[in-house]
């Protein structure tokens, strides 16, 4: 707090200083000082006014300040909610209006909310620790969190979807495509976020993951070969294997929905070179994809299960199939490796939102956490793709 105080007073004395520069009129020296005694006083009561001063928020118009007093505005916002361009989030998302909603004055607005919600999951602060940064008691605190989650969810689904053909293409770097020429592939993998560990036999032993010994819940995304995320799934307990989490997520089937009309094109011209595909490592052997598309794996993977899944090779509405390609129809391939480490930065990137990595909301809040990774894979592409 006495940091938050510093830089607060650290600014008042530096807009005092523009304000003489700009030959404004400047408050006396007792007025100056009241106006300073009720912000610490604010300070005090809600922490998240000293945040929102120190990241430029009280500024009242970007026009008035030179490009210095912008830079490190926009420094501040970064360190603080991950997002540079906030402004932009801001008018992409649709929380540059004001809501009319009955009842009080609200304390913030849409603006001021996304920020608590950004600063929230950047820094790891969970549902308890809220209402004392934003001086509102527990249920308003988490309310307004959810309602921001809400929204953002809405906007992520513009931001995480399927790319087109030649969108996807504009994606694969040259190298990729002088190693796998007209070949459209996404890559895969998993991840696994700590939640506690029950007391509960059962329940623990549904959340032990093996792999990393510690009681987890982990989830699924699909990326293109630069790193854009074009799915991710829900969370599953620890025990869920990568394979499982693939074909229960049911994911093939979307990617039958978006592809489709691609697949008939290239099931009617057959001198058509284009290939989709979907790299893996290895666990993922067994994995049900839609016909046409081809598995590569990693040299590593050495065991295919010999009988499919049954249940997942079924007839989509499009007249496409579904199939678990055996041994004989994936492709394994050494320098699959050389692409894949794109999809552990793109890990590492959302993992510094660190509310994801807090193990009391991954235990606890399973649906809010379902939201929370949709809405940091768009946060993801947001900040890559601006």
């Amino acid at each position: 707090m006495e940091i938050e105080l510093d830089r607060l007073r650290l600014r008042i004395q530096q807009l005092e200083r523009d304000n003489r520069r700009q030959k404004r009129i400047v408050l006396d020296r007792d007025d100056a000082l009241a106006e300073y005694a009720i912000r610490e006083r604010e300070v005090q009561r809600s922490p998240i006014k000293a945040i929102f001063w120190s990241c430029g928020e009280s500024l009242p118009n970007d026009d008035e300040c030179d490009a210095a007093v912008l830079e490190k505005r926009r420094n501040n916002l970064k360190e603080w909610t991950g997002i540079a361009d906030f402004d932009r989030l801001v008018e992409d998302a649709d929380f540059d209006r004001k809501d009319v909603v009955p009842g009080p004055e609200p304390l913030f607005n849409q603006r001021e909310q996304l920020l608590i919600y950004l600063i929230s999951i950047r820094k790891g602060v969970n549902f308890s620790h809220q209402k004392l940064l934003v001086g509102l008691g527990r249920t308003r605190t988490t309310e307004m969190w959810k309602r921001v989650q809400k929204k953002l969810v809405e906007w992520s689904h513009r931001n995480v979807k399927f790319p087109t053909l030649e969108q996807w293409g504009l994606r694969q770097s040259n190298a990729f495509k002088e190693r796998y020429p007209h070949t459209y592939m996404f890559l895969v993998d998993g991840t696994v976020l700590p939640c506690l560990t029950s007391s509960i036999p059962s329940v623990k032993r549904l959340h032990w993951n093996f792999k990393h010994s510690m009681s987890a819940k982990s989830f699924t995304i699909l990326t293109t070969v630069d790193g854009e995320i074009v799915w991710a799934s829900k969370s599953y307990v620890g025990k869920t294997h990568d394979r499982e989490a693939w074909n229960l997520s049911g994911v093939a089937n979307k990617l039958l929905d978006a592809y489709q009309g691609d697949m008939r094109r290239m099931k009617r011209q057959r001198n058509d070179d284009t290939k989709l595909a979907i790299g893996a490592d290895k666990g993922y052997p067994g994995i049900v994809i839609p016909e046409q598309w081809i598995l590569y794996l990693t040299k590593s993977a050495k065991h295919v299960p010999s009988r499919p899944t049954a249940e997942f090779e079924v007839q989509h509405p499009s007249g496409l199939r579904l199939f678990c390609p055996k041994r004989n129809q994936i492709i394994m391939d050494t320098r699959l490796a050389t692409f894949r480490h794109k999809v552990e930065d793109v890990f590492s990137d959302l993992k510094d939102w660190q509310l994801l990595l807090d193990p009391v909301f991954v235990f606890t809040h399973t649906e809010e956490l379902d939201d929370l990774i949709q809405v940091t894979s768009g946060l993801h592409n947001f900040n890559k793709y601006p």
